[in-house]
């Protein structure tokens, strides 16, 4: 007994870490649960719904619907002891248990039945439970209670999802903390009155400043004109030796188009005095060319110093850590995230394709929208990231704009009538073909639009597209103006920082990261423009985007990426561990009028191949017994030609390049990410039943 006794206390100190780690119980109101409450006790048309949270003394109620209390005492409370069961609790007859403390009802009756479900963290630590009461004694069928278990899992997603969200702040104030550091050091470079030198595209300096000629020891006539390889420059490296001016960093920027940073060079000045320096040549390129026309070049005298560079190589060190780890969180969340995601999103739209009334209708949407809003959080989050890390990169395909626009800005129209709103659209020319990153451009007209929808309660939204063309280079002004609420003058300067909203209240009344309009400003500096904000003479906000393109023909032009789904004709394997994942799955093919065989890991597949033959297999990465990696290696290497050549899809809930590049490089042709619609997959299905592909290269 007493072993027992000290098991049952060090697991629920164990449960009672893994609560307060998440932070939820001093955290404020919480809309988000709040709907979730709401959907629950609307869902199962009961007359009380919380989503309770157990301390060591209290249950606390987080959200509530038709319950007086904001908590109750732990002793004797019926969500308490959810958390001590394996499942789901249900007591019909609530009459029959005079020791069950029952919570105030804010309708007349009492309580005669309860049913409540653990909310689990990963670990499998029960911190509260999700729970429903009703004055009537009823009986749940069981897909009933699976809808409960989805409903528990869209509790926890959103309180990790919370937790995850202020990690990622806190991780960042960590790297403001570093980035001040750095900003220090190059204030002291600063102060030693940096140089500065232009360089055209064969090397020819045109363009410089007075600290340039000070630390170079040489006139402005005698610094305009050189280059690089001028064998009157008398420098040398580290170890003494000679510098080559052919291997001097602005040199190797025009070469390479790579940037040059942070060089180490010494000079010996005419003088006779040794003076060293350090060299960042940047590549400046002109907007679609490939090749860089000019180079900028920077440098510092560090002769006195040299002492500082250790300090300098820690900081970006460190820094470089950080990274990693946030890079490697962030790729671990998306996969935890996703997965269960794609479960909940994927059923609650099949359970729209049912006969539903309504009432019934409006709350499964909003289960999906809750989703979706979700996923779209983790996309923001994975955005940034790879933008902090220089990993965000931009297709150039040929896009007609307008057209483009008007295809992003269609789904917003219905957001916008739905609030009373006019969205409006206007461009000065009727086609407009360049190349661009098309999804990129839709991200940023997209983010501004649902942002003025979200901040304007009455009134309008224009959209206007202005373009102009100078010197074969067309300028791009998009324009987004609607009649809200205006951002104060006070948060401007702030207003595309990231994790930034220009009220802290808006949090709570709008949602949101904080991270929109960060990500497209700086989506918007890779297209070679920028956003800007302005007040609305009018009243409310304006907000311009503009950017740098290279015109193209109308012929090839891209306007929007959807397609219709039309009925397909193919057997599908499909390797997938995850039985609601599964049953997602099976039903979209059922939709598609595919055939299929599902398998639960890469050996089940490779038996399946051996014995039937299919024209496509859709493989998860992450299963047990043996991976979809491995899997498609083996299958790429089989000696049956025509296995070999099978069209192999990989389905991930990582999003992270070198994750999607190490599906290619396994042999996958392409790859779905989860969550993911059923025209995402005819989109993928469709490219390969009706020809035989090979891998792609990765």
């Amino acid at each position: 007994m007493n072993r027992s006794h000290k098991h049952r206390q060090a697991a629920e100190s164990r449960r009672l870490e893994a609560l307060h780690s998440l932070r939820i119980l001093e955290s404020g109101p919480r809309p988000d649960l709040d709907e979730i409450a709401l959907a629950a006790a609307r869902i199962f048309d009961v007359e009380a719904a919380v989503i309770a949270l157990v301390d060591e003394n209290h249950v606390r109620f987080k959200a509530r619907f038709g319950i007086d209390e904001s908590e109750v005492k732990r002793e004797h409370d019926l969500c308490a002891r959810v958390i001590e069961s394996d499942s789901v609790l249900v007591c019909e007859e609530l009459e029959a248990h005079p020791d069950v403390c029952l919570p105030s009802s804010t309708s007349q009756g009492p309580f005669n039945f309860f049913v409540g479900i653990p909310l689990c963290t990963r670990e499998g630590h029960r911190i509260g439970a999700l729970c429903l009461w009703d004055s009537k004694s009823r009986q749940l069928l069981p897909a009933q209670l699976k809808t409960l278990e989805f409903l528990a899992q869209m509790v926890m997603l959103a309180i990790q999802l919370d937790e995850s969200a202020a990690t990622l702040h806190r991780d960042a104030e960590y790297l403001g903390e570093i980035d001040r550091q750095n900003r220090e050091l190059e204030l002291i470079f600063d102060s030693m009155h940096e140089g500065i030198v232009v360089q055209d595209k064969v090397g020819q300096i045109f363009k410089f400043n007075q600290a340039a000629c000070d630390i170079l020891g040489l006139t402005a006539d005698e610094l305009c004109g050189r280059t690089s390889i001028d064998p009157r420059w008398r420098a040398m490296r580290e170890d003494r030796s000679d510098f080559p001016g052919i291997e001097h960093p602005s040199m190797i920027a025009l070469k390479t188009g790579e940037p040059q940073l942070n060089v180490l060079m010494g000079l010996n000045l005419r003088d006779g005095t040794e003076r060293w320096i350090t060299i960042n040549a940047i590549p400046l390129f002109t907007a679609g060319e490939s090749a860089p026309y000019q180079v900028m070049c920077t440098f510092a005298d560090i002769t006195a110093n040299r002492l500082y560079q250790d300090d300098l190589i820690q900081s970006r060190e460190a820094e470089r850590s950080a990274n990693q780890a946030k890079s490697a969180f962030l790729a671990a969340m998306s996969h935890e995230i996703r997965t269960p995601l794609h479960g909940v999103i994927g059923m609650t739209e099949l359970i729209l394709e049912s006969d539903l009334d309504a009432s019934q209708r409006t709350i499964a949407e909003t289960v999906v929208n809750s989703g979706k809003h979700l996923l779209g959080i983790v996309n923001d989050i994975l955005d940034f990231s790879k933008i902090e890390a220089g990993k965000m990169t931009l297709e150039s395909v040929d896009t007609e704009l307008v057209d483009c626009t008007e295809a992003f800005l269609k789904p917003l129209r219905y957001s916008a009538e739905a609030k009373g709103l006019k969205l409006l659209f206007r461009s000065n020319l009727a086609q407009i073909n360049v190349k661009t990153d098309p999804s990129r451009f839709g991200q940023i007209v997209t983010n501004l639009v649902g942002n003025a929808i979200k901040f304007t309660s009455e009134g309008s939204i224009t959209v206007d597209v202005h373009a102009e063309l100078a010197n074969e280079i067309v300028k791009l002004t998009v324009k987004v103006i609607d009649t809200g609420v205006g951002v104060p003058d006070s948060a401007i300067p702030s207003l595309f920082q990231p994790f930034k909203q220009a009220d802290v209240s808006t949090t709570r009344v709008f949602g949101g990261t904080g991270l929109g309009l960060a990500i497209s400003s700086r989506i918007a500096q890779q297209m070679g423009g920028d956003l800007c904000y302005s007040h609305n003479p009018a009243g409310g906000s304006i907000f311009q985007f503009t950017a740098w393109f290279v015109p193209c023909q109308a012929s090839v032009a891209v306007t929007s990426r959807g397609s219709e789904v039309q009925p397909l004709r193919g057997h599908i394997l499909v390797a997938e561990d995850n039985p609601v994942n599964q049953m997602v799955l099976s039903r979209n093919l059922d939709r598609l009028g595919c055939t299929y065989e599902i398998v639960g890991d890469g050996q089940l597949a490779l038996d399946a191949l051996a014995r039937s033959r299919f024209d496509v297999v859709l493989m998860d990465c992450m299963m047990p017994v043996m991976d979809g990696y491995e899997a498609a290696k083996l299958i790429r290497s089989s000696e049956d030609a025509d296995l070999r050549r099978i069209p192999m899809i990989a389905v991930t809930a990582n999003t992270v390049d070198d994750d999607l590049q190490e599906c290619l490089a396994s042999g996958f042709n392409d790859f779905l990410t989860k969550p993911f619609g059923v025209e995402q997959l005819y989109a993928k299905l469709s490219s390969f039943l009706d020809q035989q592909a090979t891998p792609r290269s990765a």
